[in-house]
């Protein structure tokens, strides 16, 4: 209740709030946002990733046997190999080429900007995925928790009109359909201003 003001990143963030105070709420995109996709590319610029076609593997639970199965799948379907990057849970020994990575932050964005296909439960995956034009699948985690954690990833790929990307019941589908990368594009730069612009306020009215 000492808050003037919070700031959510998802709109089920935003209701959960108005249920628990009378605060007022402003809802603001991820701040990786702030910058575009060649500050990133440029960010990571220097690093090496594999040359051959990979499929970036990120999970921050591990997978379903029915998810490696399907990942699996794409990629003998793509003829690439699967790179397992950071967690190597013992449900990738299943995948028949697949090789694991650590790296720090730029070899993180590098290694999605130039993979062939995506793959993860993870929010930020699936952000940077968005930022890359990437084809990606992003699957409902498997956690400890009892309450889902899948709404902050719903609520992004809803708002980038990327529904199709979310797989429900562990099945990779097979469309190739191009997806609206300008129309992705000009929604990112519509919350890069929102944001910017109320970050902006809120360091001119402290200062």
């Amino acid at each position: 209740e000492g808050f003037e003001k919070i700031a959510v990143r998802e709109q089920t963030g935003e209701k959960i709030v108005k249920q628990l105070c009378d605060v007022p709420t402003i809802q603001l995109a991820d701040p990786v946002f702030l910058l575009d996709r060649g500050q990133w590319i440029s960010f990571a610029e220097n690093v090496k990733t594999p040359l051959e076609p990979y499929i970036f593997v990120h999970f921050l639970n591990k997978p379903s046997e029915e998810t490696v199965f399907e990942i699996n799948k794409l990629s003998k379907r793509t003829n690439t190999i699967v790179l397992c990057f950071s967690y190597n849970y013992e449900e990738y020994a299943l995948l028949e080429k697949t090789i694991h990575w650590e790296g720090s932050p730029q070899e993180y964005v590098a290694l999605i900007h130039n993979a062939s296909y995506i793959c993860t439960d993870s929010f930020h995956s699936s952000v940077f995925s968005i930022i890359m034009h990437k084809k990606f699948y992003t699957f409902p985690r498997l956690h400890l928790h009892t309450a889902s954690q899948s709404s902050r990833i719903t609520d992004l790929l809803v708002r980038y009109g990327l529904e199709k990307r979310y797989v429900k019941k562990g099945a990779i589908t097979e469309d190739d359909e191009s997806m609206d990368w300008n129309a992705v594009d000009e929604e990112m730069n519509v919350e890069r201003n929102i944001l910017k612009d109320y970050l902006n306020e809120e360091i001119r009215k402290r200062s």
